[in-house]
């Protein structure tokens, strides 16, 4: 009997939860539909409004690049001036510095019989014997003279085709490094000799400005080797070879146009640099200012491309079905609505109406059309957002031509294209190194750095591991759990075979710091440190800090469990008061924490950004930690938003990356936790499988210490 009674109570519940599911009249459906409309037709104003003021900043922005490309080109033309006159300057050079190795070369030739018929006149007035043996020693020297002086020549003519031959090939680089390569050619190759002599009066300047010192020199060393022993009548017949030389150094006054043309390649030297460093500033303001551009356009672009489709629809808005759900018991919480729609001919929508909203309250259909509305732009926006570079577009055309099976391959890249792989971290390294401009680091090596940059990356049913080269994620999961864990032992990582922070805890390292008296391996209070002590006084890496500071990693997951709209979940690892006591001040400085609709998003703000070592360890280390925070309160997870400061790329990374820039995108992995966990200090390494994981080869790069 009470079994009995139990069923009817159970059929009269279903019965009654079937008539309260019933769809609403068609009438009710047509009023709802109305209100819809009306609220979609007030969104397309606003867009279509929007639309105008993107028109009237491109116009602007078109102007203000009109404006930089003609002083572009003014610069261009003051450069290719200075090179003209550098050249031309550099011309004249030449050939008056050939026109007096010729009169010198002609003046060797008259003084030479001279010189020759002295040298054997003292010897047969001053010794007895062998006359024909000096004889020839003497013919012999000046042979050895001339022929130096014809090495000289040559060599002088082989450096001045040497530089010739630079400029030429100067001409076949890119605009840019044309200007900077002819430069530094002209003053490597071109660089003017020394003309002045000495102040003592000894009047070598003009042969060593034409590289013949050493015939000179080896004048004197021939004398007093072969008649050492009667110095005091050497004295007077070398003494003639000085006059010789004075003679020859008459012909500088017969040159005097060296000295002047010297001063003009130098004053065009400086008015080639100053020109070219002022076309390449400009050019730079070009490349940033068109970047920048494109940027804001294919952000802005992907809000408003919705529109496209506006003109052509049939039906603005239209409400299919509404199923409201009953409430089973007094107590128990009513179920949430599903209703049914289409927006601008798209589809049928569903959308899950909250149990708190009456379908007589205009806050119903509100939030029906603003959920559709939302859903349709991302799918349009996922379909129709302009591709990174128009060869992809060109090719996703192509393959759309083909067959059904190439068709469905266009659909699966579109779906892996918008928010889903690593092309956002790609074109910013791409960016980065055609665009970023030169600076010095801390590391001396030099980068190439930009300021101010975002990336996306969707968490959905993906883990952002990089697949254009492998990645570490061993180093990745370790030393997050390191950094939950608190520690600050570069050791404990060292022994599980991740090395990456044995550099900054070395022996060498921490002496140069200062830290002196501390032990190898501590780093003192960095990252793990600031984020489960933050304010506690640091000592070593040995103390138990427990209950010591603030734990702001414990208080983020308290509070998204207890307050989940809060707009203050934040972890900060940047602390001044210890900053002198790190031996690495933190690179990713603060992390913010979003929940909406059941989902867990992170933003991370990033004030010094690798990208080629550090940013694709730190997206998949912020990712894991959310992953990790929404396994444990209950959450999915959303988006990871990473945005970075200084962002630049290493000069001996540049290679490397474009390397990187060439591989294929492929998609990304799966993360799955394998246990449940209740506490973040309860993960384990082995809590963790990456699947689905198909990378290039990794690409090695050297570290920046």
């Amino acid at each position: 009997m009470r079994r009995l009674l139990v069923q009817v109570l159970c059929i009269t519940k279903i019965l009654l939860c079937a008539a309260d599911s019933l769809s609403l009249s068609e009438d009710n459906l047509k009023k709802l539909s109305e209100a819809g409309e009306q609220y979609v037709n007030e969104k397309i104003k606003e867009s279509l409004l929007r639309v105008k003021q993107v028109k009237e900043k491109m116009e602007k922005e078109e102007e203000k690049h009109r404006h930089l490309m003609e002083a572009l080109r003014h610069s261009g033309d003051k450069k290719r001036g200075a090179m003209q006159l550098a050249r031309e300057t550099e011309q004249k050079l030449e050939e008056a510095e050939q026109q007096c190795r010729d009169l010198t070369k002609s003046f060797f030739g008259e003084c030479r019989p001279c010189l020759e018929n002295s040298c054997k006149a003292f010897f047969t007035s001053t010794c007895r014997r062998g006359y024909a043996s000096f004889t020839f020693k003497v013919e012999d020297f000046f042979r050895k003279m001339a022929f130096q002086f014809e090495a000289t020549e040559q060599e002088n003519s082989d450096k001045t085709s040497s530089a010739e031959n630079q400029i030429k090939e100067d001409k076949t680089e890119t605009e840019v490094l044309q200007a900077e390569a002819s430069f530094k050619a002209l003053t490597s190759e071109l660089q003017p000799s020394s003309l002045s002599a000495p102040q003592d009066g000894s009047g070598d300047g003009f042969f060593k400005s034409l590289g013949l010192d050493h015939i000179f020199y080896s004048a004197f060393e021939f004398g007093k080797d072969v008649l050492g022993d009667v110095s005091s009548t050497v004295e007077d017949i070398f003494g003639e070879i000085q006059e010789a030389e004075e003679y020859f150094h008459h012909s500088d006054r017969e040159c005097p146009r060296l000295q002047q043309l010297h001063s003009e390649m130098e004053e065009m030297h400086t008015l080639l640099n100053a020109s070219c460093l002022q076309y390449d500033n400009r050019l730079q303001l070009v490349h940033g200012h068109t970047a920048d551009t494109q940027r804001w356009f294919r952000d802005t672009y992907g809000g408003l491309n919705w529109l496209a489709n506006v003109s052509s629809a049939q039906n603005i808005f239209r409400v299919i079905t509404v199923n409201l759900q009953p409430q089973l018991q007094t107590n128990s919480p009513r179920a949430d609505s599903i209703v049914v729609v289409s927006i601008l001919d798209s589809a049928p929508l569903t959308v899950l109406v909250p149990a708190d909203l009456m379908v007589e309250d205009p806050a119903f259909i509100e939030y029906i059309a603003q959920q559709a509305l939302t859903h349709y732009k991302e799918q349009i926006r996922a379909i129709k957002m302009p591709a990174t570079s128009e060869m992809h577009v060109g090719e996703l055309q192509r393959k759309a031509a083909c067959g059904t099976e190439e068709k469905a391959a266009v659909e699966k890249e579109k779906k892996f294209g918008f928010l889903c792989d690593e092309r956002g971290y790609l074109n910013l390294v791409e960016y980065i190194i055609e665009g970023g401009r030169r600076k010095g680091d801390r590391t001396g090596t030099g980068v190439l750095s930009v300021f101010g940059a975002q990336v996306r990356y969707s968490l959905r049913d993906q883990f952002p591991l990089l697949t254009t080269k492998r990645v570490f994620w061993k180093g990745i999961l370790e030393e997050l759990l390191w950094f939950i864990k608190g520690s600050t032992n570069a050791k404990e990582l060292s022994e599980k075979g991740v090395k990456i922070w044995d550099a900054n805890g070395s022996r060498a390292f921490l002496d140069n710091l200062g830290f002196t008296e501390r032990e190898e391996g501590d780093l003192g209070p960095v990252y793990g440190f600031q984020w489960r002590h933050f304010g506690a006084e640091y000592k070593n890496m040995h103390t138990d800090y427990t209950r010591q500071g603030v734990d702001q990693l414990q208080n983020i997951i308290d509070t998204i469990k207890r307050n989940p709209e809060d707009r203050r979940i934040i972890m900060c690892a940047w602390n001044p008061k210890d900053l002198p006591l790190m031996a690495l001040p933190p690179c990713h400085a603060l992390c913010q924490f979003y929940v909406c609709d059941g989902e867990l998003s992170c933003q991370l703000y990033q004030r010094s950004a690798d990208m080629g070592l550090g940013v694709p360890f730190n997206i998949a280390s912020y990712a894991l930690l959310t992953y990790m925070i929404a396994h444990i309160t209950g959450l999915k997870p959303g988006d990871f938003v990473h945005t970075l400061g200084d962002a630049h790329v290493y000069v001996n990374h540049v290679e490397p990356l474009k390397a990187q820039l060439q591989r294929e995108i492929r998609p990304f992995p799966t993360l799955n936790i394998k246990r449940k966990v209740e506490s973040i200090d309860d993960f384990q390494a082995d809590d963790f499988e990456i699947c689905d994981y198909n990378p290039h080869p990794a690409i090695k790069m050297q570290m920046a210490v």
